[in-house]
C-alpha cells in the first residue's frame, strides 16, 4: 500500500521461473515449485523511525497441480525485525570467513554495464574451497557457489576471480583452495529497453570454511541490492544486504540457473538443439503454419513423377526460404533482443500479413492466379512452375515461417529462454536447427527416396483441395483480424476491400498473356488498392480527441442543465460515415474546442452503435429520426435546443456555439471582471439624422 513514509521498487523473485507449455493455452506458463521469494526494495524517507514502521501489502495468485486453487491474503502487515551487520558485509556466526560486497555504479543506465563485486576474507590458518558453477556432490568439501537471480533481465558474464587458486594434494584427491581474501566479479549489461527506476538484483553464495584437521558445515548468504536504472550514470557503490541461507537451497538454484552469457557446456547445448530441431518439426502442426500446409501438399503432389535432382532443388530452396527468415528472427534476438512472435505486437506486421493471407485465400479460390513460381497449380500457371520453381519453393518457405512465429509450438519457450544468456553464436544455431525442424518433411522427401513414392499423383483432386485451402486461409483472415485493435476494425475491412479489387483486376489478365497486359494489370491493381488503403486509413482510423467528451444519457443531461452548463452532445454511431466525418473535420477540431473551453462547454457523445431506447427517444424530443445530429444546449435555457444535422463546417459549429453562449459560471465570471456588480442606467443620447 502507498505510504508517505517510503518509496518502493517493483518485487523481483529470486530466481527465474521453468517455462512450461501447456495445452490450455497457446501461450508459455512460467511456474515455480517449492519455494520463491519475492522481495522489493525500500526508499525511507530521513524523518520515518524505522522501529515503528508498518508496511501493509497483498498477495494474490493461484496453486496448481490437476486443477488450480486461488490465493487471496490482504492486510499483510510488515513490521521492523531488527539491525543487520555493516552495510554490504556479512559473517556467518559459526563460518570463518568474513564476505564483503557491492555493485558498481550505484545508477546505471539503459544499455550501460555493472559490476557485481564480491571479496571473501579468510580468517588465518582456515581456507574455503574454489569456485565452481554447480555442486558435483562430491564426497568431501564443497566448492564456492554464486548464484545471479536472472529476474532482472540484466545479462551476466561468467564469476571472474581475483587470483587462481591453490590446488592442494590430499588423500582424497586433488582440491582447490583460497587461504588468502579473493575477490569475485560478475559483469553486468542492463538491457536497453530496462525501466527507469529502482530495481533489484539477488543473489546467493554458498561456501565452506575449513583448517587441515576439520571444517565448518557448508553455509550459505543470501544477498540483494537496490539499483536506480536512470537517464545519467552516477559513480559510486551501493553495498549488498546479506542474511542466511542453507547452502542446499543455493546448491539447487545453481543447478536450475542457466549458464552465464558466453559460457557453453557442451551437453547442454547438444540438448537444447536437439529441443529446436522437434520444436522446428511439431510446429508444423500449430495453428499458424496448418492452414500453409496446403502449400506443401499441393507442392508434394507436384513433385510426384519428378526427378530425385528436381524434387531435391525445389526442397532445398524451400528450405533456404525457411532459414533466411529464421536468420532474420536470430539478428533481431542476438542483437535487439526481439522475441520470439514478438512482431506480432506491431500493428504495420499484422496489417500485412492479413493482406498477404487474404490474397492468398482469394489465389486459392480462383480470382486471381498466382504467377509466382511454385505457387501456381492449374493451366499454363503449371509451366510457369516449371520453370521458375526455385524462386516459388523460396516464397513459399518465407511465407511459412512467416506464418508460423505467431504460434510457440511444445519446447521452444524453453528454448528461446536459453538463448538470452548465450552469444549470438548460439542463438544463429538454436533458430537454424528451429528452421530445419520445421523443413524436416520437404527434406525427408528430398533425401529418402521411398517416400516419394508414398507421393499422391497430380489430378482433379488438387482443385478442390485448393479451394478447401483458400477457405481454411480465409479463416486465418478472420484470427488476424481479431488481433487486430478495435480502432481499425473499419480502416483494415476497406483495405481488404480494395485488396480483393486489386486482385480481381490482376485475374482478368491470364498468366499467359503478354507481359505488358500483366504488367498493367498489376500497375492499375496495385495503383487502386494503394489508394483505398491510403483513404481508409487517413479517414476511417482511429482519431485522436483533443478534448474531454463523456458518455450521453438524459440523467447526466439534466443534471449538468440543473447545474447552468451549456452542453453539446454528438448523436453518433461506429456505422454512420457521415458522423465520422463530421467529428473528423468538424467537431474534433482545434477552432471548436478554443471555443468550447474558452466558453466551459460540456460535450457528451450519444452514442448509438447499438441499440439504445433512451437514445431514441431523445432523438425523437429533437424531431430526428436518422444521425448525424449535433445538439447544443443553451445554459439557462433548456427549450432553446440549436440543432445542427446532417453533414456541418467548422464555422456551422463554431456559430452554433457562439449562439448557445458560454456555461453559467464563465458568465458570471466575465460579467464580474467587466461590469460592476450593480450598473447604473445608461444613459444614451439621440441626434437628428443629417
Amino acid at each position: 500500500t502507498a505510504s508517505g513514509d517510503f518509496k518502493v521498487g517493483d518485487f523481483q523473485p529470486d530466481h527465474p521461473p521453468h517455462i512450461v507449455n501447456t495445452k490450455v493455452s497457446p501461450v508459455p506458463s512460467e511456474e515455480y515449485e517449492k519455494e520463491v521469494i519475492w522481495t522489493a526494495p525500500l526508499e525511507l524517507v530521513s524523518a520515518v523511525d524505522v522501529e515503528k514502521l508498518k508496511i501493509t501489502l497483498a498477495f494474490s495468485g493461484q496453486i496448481c497441480k490437476n486443477s488450480c486453487i486461488p490465493i487471496s491474503l490482504k492486510n499483510i502487515r510488515a513490521t521492523f525485525d531488527g539491525y543487520s551487520a555493516a552495510p554490504g558485509e556479512y559473517r556467518p556466526a559459526d563460518s570463518k570467513v568474513t564476505w564483503i560486497g557491492h555493485i558498481e555504479p550505484k545508477v546505471v543506465t539503459p544499455g550501460g554495464k555493472a559490476q557485481l563485486v564480491l571479496t571473501a576474507k579468510p580468517d588465518q590458518g582456515w581456507h574455503l574451497y574454489g569456485y565452481e558453477r554447480i555442486d558435483p556432490v562430491q564426497v568431501g568439501g564443497k566448492p564456492t557457489l554464486i548464484v545471479l537471480s536472472q529476474a532482472t533481465g540484466w545479462r551476466q558474464s561468467a564469476v571472474v576471480a581475483s587470483q587462481p587458486p591453490k590446488i592442494v594434494t590430499t588423500s582424497e584427491g586433488t582440491v582447490q583452495e583460497y587461504t588468502e581474501p579473493v575477490t569475485f566479479t560478475i559483469d553486468l549489461l542492463v538491457p536497453r529497453k530496462a525501466k527507469l527506476g529502482v530495481t533489484r538484483l539477488s543473489g546467493l553464495l554458498g561456501f565452506q570454511t575449513c583448517q587441515e584437521s576439520r571444517c565448518i558445515p557448508p553455509d550459505g548468504a543470501a544477498f540483494d541490492v537496490a539499483v536506480e536504472v536512470a537517464a545519467k550514470p552516477i559513480g559510486g557503490a551501493a553495498p549488498l544486504a546479506f542474511e542466511e541461507a542453507a547452502y542446499s537451497r543455493v546448491a539447487k538454484h545453481a543447478a536450475d540457473a542457466p549458464p552465464p552469457y558466453g559460457v557453453i557446456e557442451p551437453q547442454a547445448l547438444a540438448a537444447q538443439l536437439g529441443l529446436s530441431l522437434l520444436g522446428g518439426l511439431l510446429l508444423n502442426l500449430m495453428p499458424c503454419v496448418l492452414p500453409v500446409l496446403g502449400l506443401k501438399i499441393l507442392s508434394f503432389a507436384q513433385q510426384a513423377g519428378q526427378s530425385r535432382a528436381k524434387v531435391l532443388a525445389l526442397n532445398f530452396w524451400y528450405t533456404l526460404g525457411l532459414v533466411a527468415v529464421f536468420m532474420v528472427l536470430a539478428t533481431l534476438s542476438a542483437f535487439l533482443n526481439f522475441g520470439w512472435g514478438e512482431q506480432f505486437t506491431q500493428t504495420w506486421f499484422k496489417l500485412t500479413m492479413l493482406v498477404l493471407t487474404f490474397a492468398f485465400a482469394l489465389s486459392f479460390l480462383g480470382v486471381w492466379e498466382m504467377t509466382l513460381p511454385g505457387f501456381a497449380t492449374a493451366g499454363k500457371a503449371d509451366e510457369l512452375q516449371a520453370k521458375e520453381g526455385a524462386l516459388g519453393a523460396f516464397f513459399k518457405g518465407v511465407f511459412t515461417t512467416v506464418l508460423g512465429v505467431s504460434c510457440s509450438g511444445p519446447f521452444l519457450g524453453g528454448v528461446f529462454a536459453y538463448t538470452l544468456t548465450q552469444t549470438p553464436i548460439v542463438t544463429y544455431l538454436i533458430f537454424l536447427c528451429v528452421g530445419i525442424g520445421l523443413a524436416s518433411p520437404f527434406l525427408a522427401v528430398a533425401l529418402i527416396p521411398q517416400f516419394q513414392k508414398l507421393l499422391p499423383k497430380p489430378g482433379e483432386w488438387m482443385n478442390t483441395f485448393k479451394h478447401l485451402g483458400g477457405f481454411a486461409m480465409l479463416g486465418v483472415v478472420v484470427y488476424l483480424f481479431s488481433t487486430i485493435h478495435k480502432d481499425y476494425y473499419i480502416a483494415t475491412l476497406t483495405l481488404l476491400v480494395g485488396i480483393g479489387f486489386c486482385c480481381w483486376w490482376i485475374g482478368r489478365v491470364p498468366v499467359y498473356e503478354e507481359t505488358s497486359k500483366q504488367v498493367w494489370a498489376w500497375a492499375g491493381g496495385v495503383a487502386v488498392a494503394a489508394a483505398i488503403g491510403w483513404a481508409s486509413f487517413t479517414y476511417l482510423g482511429p482519431v485522436v480527441k483533443i478534448y474531454p467528451w463523456t458518455p450521453f444519457s438524459p440523467a447526466s443531461l439534466a443534471k449538468l442543465q440543473t447545474e447552468g452548463k451549456t452542453v453539446m452532445v454528438d448523436f453518433t454511431a461506429d456505422w454512420c460515415l457521415n458522423c465520422q466525418l463530421n467529428f473528423r473535420y468538424a467537431i474534433n477540431t482545434g477552432a471548436v474546442k478554443d471555443v468550447v473551453q474558452r466558453n466551459g462547454i460540456i460535450a457528451m457523445e450519444a452514442d448509438w452503435t447499438e441499440a439504445n431506447p433512451e437514445l431514441e427517444a431523445k432523438l425523437n424530443e429533437l424531431n430526428s429520426r436518422s444521425i448525424p445530429v449535433l445538439a447544443i444546449y443553451p445554459a439557462g435555457r433548456p427549450d432553446e435546443v440549436i440543432i445542427l444535422r446532417d453533414l456541418v463546417s467548422v464555422k456551422q459549429v463554431i456559430d452554433a456555439l457562439n449562439e448557445a453562449g458560454p456555461s453559467k459560471e464563465i458568465k458570471a465570471a466575465t460579467f464580474g471582471a467587466g461590469l460592476p456588480t450593480s450598473p447604473k442606467p445608461l444613459t444614451v443620447g439621440l441626434q437628428e439624422p443629417r
